[in-house]
């Protein structure tokens, strides 16, 4: 998923969760706040799923600053049917997200 997929996923949540938008320094911070938790919950599921002989060449990768396209390459031959995992983290934080009260 790329960072405006990932943008947009995250305008919607707050559209949907109903804050007030009138409050930009505010509705940054949500961001910034869900944009680091969905961050989170994709890479433990990458971890969780990577083959164990492939995690000390995944955080070399991070070691070394990988960029993001290196990244996902390595991810995408490494884990397979990716696109459905990110997709199947993405609607589970949204249930859980949308559940909770404010």
């Amino acid at each position: 998923m790329n960072a405006t997929n990932l943008e947009n996923f995250i305008d919607q949540l707050i559209a949907e969760k109903g804050f007030d938008t009138s409050k930009p320094e505010y509705i940054k911070r949500i961001k910034d706040e869900l944009y680091d938790l969905i961050e989170d919950a994709i890479n433990s599921e990458v971890i969780k799923r990577l083959p164990e002989d492939k995690l000390d060449e995944f955080e070399n990768l991070f070691e070394t600053n990988a960029t993001d396209e290196e990244l996902v390459k390595f991810i995408s031959q490494n884990i397979a049917n990716i696109d459905q995992i990110i997709s199947d983290v993405l609607i589970n934080f949204r249930t859980i997200y949308l559940s909770n009260s404010i």
